[in-house]
């Protein structure tokens, strides 16, 4: 240890020790700042925090290509990887449902797929959501249609048996 500062030791004890608990306390400040910025953890951390608003407000291609972003992080563990397929699921369930929205029925039912495998869901769950829709547009549809513009109706029917069969509605 430099002469002064053991000077300044022996004359000051009191004010010594509160001046170099001052110091680790700035040192440390200073590491937990850093580590908070630029960590993987702490970033991961505030990407799904972002991914999920971003799906709130209704933006969830923004928010699938956050996810993306996010998994290239570092080296993910499993918990983490766990963590992404659950936030890209949610993403591609709200695809699906914009999909549905737009009656873009076999797009909905691709997203739908890919979210069930994430989230842990059965196929019948998204097939059965995908063609209650697509029964739903049928209905309305035939309600609307006069007899020589039938074509789309048929169309549609045909869409739906795809989707899942038998369908005794679609098939009536």
């Amino acid at each position: 240890m430099p002469d002064i500062l053991r000077e300044l030791f022996e004359e000051y004890p009191r004010g010594m020790a509160v001046a170099v608990a001052v110091v680790l306390a700035i040192f440390a400040a200073i590491f937990i700042t850093l580590w908070q910025l630029y960590a993987p953890g702490p970033r991961r951390r505030r990407g799904l925090k972002r991914v999920r608003t971003k799906l709130q407000q209704g933006f969830w291609q923004e928010a699938l290509e956050h996810v993306g972003r996010l998994r290239r992080i570092g080296l993910p563990s499993q918990a983490w990887q766990k963590r992404f397929d659950q936030a890209e699921g949610e993403c591609l369930h709200a695809a699906s449902a914009a999909a549905l929205k737009e009656h873009e029925f076999e797009e909905a039912l691709e997203r739908g797929m890919k979210a069930a495998h994430l989230l842990g869901r059965t196929e019948a769950e998204v097939k059965q959501t995908v063609q209650a829709a697509m029964l739903e547009e049928i209905r309305q549809l035939s309600s609307a249609s006069r007899m020589g513009e039938s074509r789309a109706l048929f169309d549609l029917i045909g869409r739906t048996l795809l989707v899942q069969s038998p369908c005794r509605e679609a098939s009536f």
